[in-house]
């Protein structure tokens, strides 16, 4: 058996860790199962329509992403953090960092050997 040695920092944006793009700060809501509500969407939208590009993109591992931010040192500006904070999809600041928790989204609804929601909650 192998042991990886990381050589460099996780670079992986999040919320608190945007990433800095050419057209501003990109940030990525890592959503827990894969799963968000109308509400928390509804939040994301507006944050973005107000303070990014106006869009919110699904990336290939299950995450949200949002484009052109305003903010410094691959930091949000205030107002921004708050907007996309109040969306729900930050429980804690140590989940900013969390790896993909996946489970399918047929969990505990379509057959399968176990109802995994209350483990991704």
């Amino acid at each position: 058996m192998s042991v990886l040695i990381r050589d460099r920092a996780d670079r992986c944006p999040g919320i608190l860790r945007p990433w800095p793009a050419a057209d501003g700060l990109l940030v990525r809501v890592r959503l827990i199962g894969g799963h968000v509500t109308a509400a928390q969407l509804r939040g994301l939208v507006a944050a973005a329509s107000a303070l990014g590009d106006g869009r919110v993109r699904p990336t290939t591992r299950a995450n949200l992403q949002l484009r052109a931010f305003p903010g410094t040192d691959g930091v949000l500006d205030a107002d921004a953090l708050a907007a996309v904070e109040a969306s729900g999809l930050l429980p804690a600041p140590a989940h900013d960092r969390v790896r993909n928790i996946t489970v399918s989204p047929q969990t505990g609804l379509a057959g399968g050997r176990a109802d995994l929601r209350p483990l991704a909650a």
